[in-house]
């Protein structure tokens, strides 16, 4: 609803209050200097996403968060990476069960 009235020229929205620049830069330290992954908000990613193209004008430094954005998926990406490098792929593959035969 917020987004049907902002682009009607209707409204402001009001961020939540992780979509600042301070919040994202400590995930984003929290996210490279640590082993596991930082505690985000729920949907963080969609929700940046569209407040950010319908209403960056609202947004107190947008380029600074979509940019802080883009760190963090990167970020997570890689982790997601090495995890996968880490696996054990004799162990993941599928071997038949006598429930199964």
């Amino acid at each position: 609803m917020a987004v049907n009235l902002k682009e009607k020229k209707k409204c402001h929205i009001v961020a939540p209050a992780w979509l600042n620049v301070d919040f994202l830069q400590d995930r984003l330290n929290k996210e490279t200097s640590q082993r596991g992954f930082s505690d985000l908000p729920f949907r963080f990613t969609e929700v940046s996403k569209i407040l950010l193209d319908v209403a960056s004008d609202d947004l107190e430094n947008p380029d600074k968060l979509r940019y802080l954005l883009k760190d963090l998926r990167e970020a997570r990406q890689a982790k997601s990476r090495d995890g996968l490098q880490t696996l054990d792929h004799n162990e993941l593959s599928a071997s038949p069960t006598s429930e199964s035969l």
